[in-house]
């Protein structure tokens, strides 16, 4: 089960970075638009929260190394989607003007990509 919940967190986060990387735009402008809605913290926290349920309860492995990578982005992602269940005005904070930047979403992409490619290589080599 953990190697599998490795490959799936490395095609996540290769896809999600690579599409940060190549369309910074689209990312701002829908994140722009999610702010405007009352709902938008529960929408995301409907994503996030099950990522930190599957990622940090199943994959609870503390290890040095791959398996810490994965399970510190699955406990991330629970207290994210926490965060945004129980304290919805939180999407104040990014919904800023100037905050979301095309630029940020790239290095943000470049840094998920590589993380990606890493816990990748580790979890389909023999």
């Amino acid at each position: 089960m953990q190697t599998y919940l490795e490959q799936a967190f490395a095609v996540f986060c290769v896809v999600v970075g690579l599409s940060h990387l190549v369309q910074p735009r689209e990312w701002v402008a829908f994140f722009t638009e999610m702010s405007r809605r009352p709902g938008a913290a529960l929408i995301i926290s409907m994503w996030t929260l099950p990522f930190g349920v599957v990622f940090g309860l199943g994959h609870n492995d503390w290890r040095w190394g791959i398996p810490l990578i994965v399970t510190l982005f699955g406990w991330a992602w629970l207290l994210k989607g926490s965060i945004y269940a129980l304290y919805p005005r939180v999407v104040e904070i990014w919904a800023r003007p100037g905050f979301l930047t095309p630029r940020k979403f790239q290095v943000g992409g470049a840094l998920m990509t590589a993380i990606g490619l890493l816990v990748g290589w580790v979890a389909w080599m023999p």
